[in-house]
């Protein structure tokens, strides 16, 4: 999956406490965290964004709790290169392609996470083994509604 990210509410490169904000309406991402951050991320509301809401890149870590993360054009939370974030109670919903998607190398706990809406799937992984076998999943993952005529 490649991004074009120009974040606004950018690079955390120190822990540190986020919490209660309204981001919305940025091309690329709302939320970028790079560089091995490791914040917590906490009831914040992250919406309408041309691309990727939260992204977790560069082995970041960080507590992403009970934040609400909806309509993206791409995803709501995409973790990449080698970053392996804790996911925990966050509602991610109207994300275009996926709620969550888990890119090569990436690895994480999600749990407890309410995750629906996505056109493709709710969490999306690459197809190696070694971020496979590293993402432990306990969310609810719904798909789009369906409706007929």
């Amino acid at each position: 999956m490649a991004l074009n990210c120009h974040p606004t509410a950018s690079h955390f490169p120190t822990p540190g406490l986020f919490e209660k904000n309204r981001i919305s309406n940025h091309v690329g991402c709302e939320v970028s965290i790079t560089t091995g951050a490791a914040p917590v991320f906490k009831d914040n509301t992250i919406f309408d964004g041309q691309g990727v809401g939260v992204l977790v890149d560069s082995d970041s870590k960080g507590t992403y709790e009970k934040n609400t993360i909806t309509n993206h054009t791409l995803a709501g939370m995409v973790v990449i290169g080698g970053a392996s974030p804790n996911v925990v109670g966050n509602e991610i919903k109207l994300s275009g392609r996926y709620g969550v998607y888990v890119g090569q190398g990436a690895s994480g706990t999600f749990s407890g996470n309410n995750i629906h809406g996505s056109s493709l799937a709710g969490i999306g992984a690459s197809l190696d083994s070694l971020s496979l076998s590293r993402i432990s999943l306990d969310s609810l993952c719904l798909p789009l509604p369906l409706t007929f005529n």
